[in-house]
């Protein structure tokens, strides 16, 4: 019984238990859920937020009352939403993640069975590849909005030398822009034969690209539409 309860999972509540998001991972364990209250949250511990471990992190009331102001933008120094780090998966859902400003992956850069769902992406600018997500593979990213986001590559979310199941289901891409090719999604590179790479449910409007793929590019890789 006392190791039942020493493993059972925690609800650690931002800001009424932990000021920050950072400092409720900071005092998660695996399995555990940060939950995250109504608010505009910015700055140090709202930002740039380190995520090793496998939790959810997710709002109490949805991305429309749930907003991550990263406040950045070019002329600034580089700022972006969360990085979910090696490989240890993780949940990210409800969240809106706006302002974001960095070379990869401005909301949301994932290694490895990330699960991003139910988000909103705004305007977020990248100066390399994926202006609201840098994907890797075992990530799921369902059910998200991603709108007036920019990068060099993959205006909204860039896959790129991955090697493994990858699923991009029921999202909303609205005039996201890449300044080279990909201007909803990019994928560069992907090294699994078949249907590991699958498109499904997604509406793509007005997204542009400044030479090839307005809505999505692939280069040297198999996907499945």
């Amino acid at each position: 019984a006392v190791g039942a309860e020493a493993s059972a999972a925690t609800t650690r509540k931002v800001p009424s238990e932990y000021p920050t998001i950072q400092a409720g991972i900071d005092a998660a364990v695996d399995g555990d859920t940060v939950l995250v209250a109504d608010g505009t949250y910015t700055g140090l511990g709202n930002r740039d937020i380190d995520v090793t471990k496998d939790i959810t992190i997710k709002s109490e009331n949805g991305p429309q009352t749930t907003v991550i102001d990263v406040q950045g933008g070019p002329g600034t120094p580089p700022h972006w939403g969360f990085h979910f780090a090696h490989g240890e998966g993780g949940v990210l859902e409800g969240f809106t993640i706006r302002n974001a400003f960095a070379v990869y992956g401005g909301a949301v850069a994932c290694q490895m069975n990330t699960v991003v769902r139910g988000n909103v992406f705004e305007d977020n600018y990248v100066t390399g590849g994926g202006g609201a997500i840098s994907g890797n593979e075992g990530a799921l990213i369902a059910n998200n909005i991603f709108r007036r986001n920019r990068a060099s590559r993959g205006g909204a979310i860039i896959f790129s030398d991955c090697s493994g199941p990858v699923r991009v289901e029921g999202n909303l891409f609205e005039e996201n822009h890449a300044e080279l090719f990909g201007g909803a999604i990019a994928v560069d590179n992907f090294h699994i034969f078949l249907d590991e790479l699958k498109l499904s449910n997604n509406t793509l409007i007005k997204n542009t690209a400044g030479t090839s793929g307005g809505g999505i590019h692939s280069s040297g890789s198999w996907i499945w539409i």
